[in-house]
């Protein structure tokens, strides 16, 4: 190729290529040690228990209804088929309160951590039998034994059987929900009468991990959470009425009624239908907190990286226009050699964020490839300020990647002004250059040894 100037753009662009081999395989890394974490804490919920929610209480009457079928055989003969069928009866609390407080123990194995908790709830519910009043016993109907069910997410997490009281009568809690829309959990016998009031009062200690979830079955509900981690993320369908957040935990208040939930219309679906397809609406109704780490340490590693081969560009832009403007010659080599230094940068940051702190992990990995680049670098433009300018050069572009990586809501804007930025810096530098001459200047653009 005759062209110099050409033959060297090809060749930047072409080494440009070759590093992001290097970059994807840290990419893969970063992948990786992010799927081992999350199989970490898989094997911890597992272990333990998982995810948590709460449903309940619900009263249940179980019955069954005398169903007569007739039919006619070929001959016209009329005969019937006497059958009881089970049903049950179902009433919500006309108000439920839940009160907890959820104290997060977390748990290591190797280096990956999973937010274990423990919750203590106090629950308050009433039911009105004297609005919807119980079915009237009757030669078609056959009462069963009423019971209240409690659904619980993982039945591991509870350590011991919730305790609590029917209109001042304790309860006596067994395993099974009995209810099938609850699918786990637990229930207690109880003896109610017609047209009565109930007032129940549950003490629930749960174990769970990350996450605790809450069904706001009732026709008021009201739900008071506080707990000592300090970086919640409210899940689910409802966000809190209010919320305190702190160095020191956070406490969070839902309320809400049947009319916002249409709870009341969901549970009813869910029963008449059965089966998981009609319970998903449901049970999917929910409102609740995820515990979170605040700094994610592989999803802003993997975010960095996409920002690897712009910086790999820049290193041999700089390069590229030393060697223009001040009739240097770079060999490939060092091209190169500075490439892997940066994509060295990335896989640093990983391997030290997963020991330390992300923001002294990133100080650290910077420190090292910058001060590395300084000296390689002044031997290479054969000039000390020339390698502590270029430094100085990445010092703010880690900076300003750094501050992309915090501003997650302002990372494009940031991200297009940099890009911007650089541009206008080129042809601020280059607005006098006469292209032509460089590309008949092959002593200039000859990629070779460096002259001594």
């Amino acid at each position: 190729m005759k062209n110099p100037l050409l033959r060297k753009l090809l060749m930047i662009l072409g080494l440009t290529l070759l590093l992001c081999i290097p970059l994807r395989m840290v990419g893969v890394t970063v992948w990786e040690r992010s799927s081992t974490r999350d199989a970490v804490r898989t094997d911890l919920a597992n272990s333990m228990a998982g995810e948590q929610w709460v449903a309940g209480p619900v009263l249940v009457l179980p019955y069954f209804e005398r169903v007569v079928t007739r039919h006619k055989d070929a001959g016209g003969v009329e005969s019937e088929t006497v059958e009881w069928v089970e049903r049950s009866k179902v009433w919500l609390p006309r108000t439920l309160t839940l009160q907890g407080a959820l104290q997060n123990t977390p748990r290591r194995r190797g280096i990956y951590e999973a937010q274990l908790y423990q919750s203590d709830l106090q629950v308050q519910a009433s039911f009105d039998l004297r609005r919807d009043p119980m079915p009237e016993e009757s030669d078609s109907l056959d009462w069963g034994n009423p019971y209240l069910a409690l659904g619980i997410g993982d039945v591991r997490g509870i350590s011991e059987m919730p305790r609590g009281t029917l209109n001042g009568d304790a309860l006596a809690f067994e395993a099974s929900p009995r209810l099938g829309a609850f699918g786990s959990g637990v229930h207690a016998p109880v003896l109610v009468s017609q047209g009565e009031r109930l007032d129940v009062k549950l003490d629930i200690v749960l174990k769970g991990m990350e996450r605790l979830d809450f069904l706001p079955i009732g026709g008021e509900t009201t739900i008071v959470l506080a707990s000592n981690w300090p970086h919640p993320s409210f899940q689910g369908r409802y966000l809190p009425d209010h919320s305190e957040i702190g160095k020191d935990g956070f406490r969070a208040r839902w309320s809400t009624t049947f009319l916002a939930t249409g709870m009341e219309k969901l549970f009813g679906d869910c029963i008449s239908n059965g089966g998981a397809d009609a319970c998903a609406p449901f049970m999917q109704n929910v409102m609740g907190v995820k515990l979170i780490k605040p700094v994610d340490i592989y999803l802003q590693s993997e975010r960095a990286l996409k920002y690897g081969f712009l910086f790999v560009g820049l290193a041999f832009a700089v390069f590229f226009f030393f060697e223009v403007l001040k009739g240097l010659r770079i060999h490939p080599m060092q091209y190169l050699l500075v490439g892997f230094a940066l994509t060295i940068f990335f896989l640093l940051v990983v391997a030290l964020s997963e020991h330390v702190a992300f923001v002294l992990a990133y100080g650290v990995a910077s420190g090292a490839c910058i001060s590395l680049l300084a000296f390689y670098v002044s031997f290479v433009l054969k000039s000390f300020w020339r390698g502590l300018g270029f430094a100085s050069l990445m010092t703010v572009l880690f900076g300003v990647l750094y501050a992309l990586l915090q501003a997650e809501d302002y990372a494009l804007l940031m991200g297009s002004l940099l890009l911007f930025g650089v541009l206008a810096i080129v042809m601020i530098l280059t607005r006098r250059l006469d292209w032509f001459a460089i590309g008949d200047a092959p002593a200039v653009l000859n990629a070779g040894t460096p002259t001594r």
